[in-house]
């Protein structure tokens, strides 16, 4: 059934994510890493040149369109799976489409559905967000070398 293939679709994901960003997660580790000790390592000066910025994760998948979504995980499968064929790139848009769009929740004894974002724990979307935010972050920020040129 339809459970069956969600698990088979996250197995796929989950690898996918790590192939198509993992470094998403090493630059989270490495950036609270490098905060825990700029104050001892870096003077007053350098860090004046500094430019920070964060992600609202709280606000992440309430924001999330689900066409980004999508346009991301075709991006992640076609940049490190060029061995899936389109059949089943197909079948895993197709089920995490059905997995977007099924979000419902109860409340005072009413049904509702998720109007916007995506859903916020769903069997696939932490995979999903995470390779999200990762093709955001690469064709806004990595391709963009006047964005990075202090990034430590």
């Amino acid at each position: 059934g339809i459970n069956a293939e969600y698990g088979v679709a996250e197995n796929f994901l989950r690898d996918l994510e790590k192939d198509f960003c993992g470094d998403l997660l090493q630059d989270s580790t490495d950036a609270l890493l490098w905060l825990e000790t700029t104050n001892e390592t870096i003077d007053s000066e350098e860090k004046k040149s500094l430019s920070c910025f964060t992600y609202d994760f709280k606000a992440l998948y309430d924001s999330l369109d689900p066409s980004l979504v999508i346009s991301a995980l075709k991006e992640a499968a076609e940049e490190c799976r060029p061995e899936w064929s389109t059949d089943f790139i197909t079948w895993l848009v197709d089920l995490v489409n059905i997995s977007l769009e099924s979000s419902v929740g109860i409340f005072n004894g009413d049904w509702y559905k998720q109007r916007k974002g995506v859903p916020t724990g769903g069997s696939l979307c932490v995979q999903l967000a995470n390779m999200t935010v990762y093709s955001i972050k690469k064709k806004k920020m990595y391709s963009k070398k006047t964005l990075i040129k202090n990034v430590v």
